[in-house]
């Protein structure tokens, strides 16, 4: 079922985000600011997009707004539904859970993942 999705065109380091690259599920991520990240990412990155770390692994990658939304989207719920493939759906709930332990940390003023 295609999900219709909240679209949020600015986001700024610091952000948590659902992030959606080809043949791969919506994945937890932080928006990362290029003047903290590895040489090789800054110098990957093209106009009109944002470079991403994601949760889980620390993989990074530089993606359009349109792959993006908050991640306390309304379509969290459907977003955090297991995959096809058990071995990614084990994956992606470490990857929430580590996203989640981010935004307690956040709210009770701790220090938050660098952006």
């Amino acid at each position: 079922a295609q999900l219709a999705l909240q679209r949020v065109e600015h986001f700024k380091p610091g952000d948590l985000v659902w992030a959606k690259m080809a043949s791969f599920p919506w994945w937890p991520a932080i928006i990362m600011s290029p003047e903290h990240a590895h040489v090789d990412a800054r110098e990957s990155g093209r106009p009109e997009t944002l470079l991403v770390s994601f949760f889980g692994d620390n993989t990074w990658q530089w993606l359009p707004p349109v792959a993006l939304l908050p991640f306390d989207c309304k379509q969290q719920a459907a977003l955090r539904a297991p995959s096809k493939q058990r071995a990614g759906a084990a994956a992606l709930r470490a990857a929430v859970a580590e996203a989640e332990a981010e935004l307690e940390q956040r709210k009770k003023g701790g220090p938050a993942r660098s952006a």
